[in-house]
């Protein structure tokens, strides 16, 4: 069925010039594939190339304040004096 498929779609992009259509519909099929017959065919297809290692790193954590909630809140002293004088 698949096959079929295939075969339709690359039909319609060559008689009726739709490429893009045709290579959409491609990737449409290409979507019930195994998972496994993808890999082997990347695998196959990138033999000769060198693939990057990637390090897994975590993210780097922002610092916290020692201390997120002061037990006394800081009051600063009042500009005139409060006793009248």
């Amino acid at each position: 069925m698949l096959a079929g498929a295939v075969v339709l779609h690359v039909g319609i992009g060559a008689c009726l010039g739709m490429w893009t259509f045709g290579l959409i519909m491609l990737v449409g099929c290409a979507s019930f594939l195994p998972d496994q017959a993808v890999r082997d065919l990347v695998g196959a297809l990138s033999a000769g190339r060198s693939r990057p290692r990637t390090a897994l790193m975590p993210f780097p954590t922002p610092p916290q304040p020692a201390d997120p909630w002061p037990s006394r809140p800081e009051v600063p002293e009042p500009a005139l004096p409060l006793n009248g004088a």
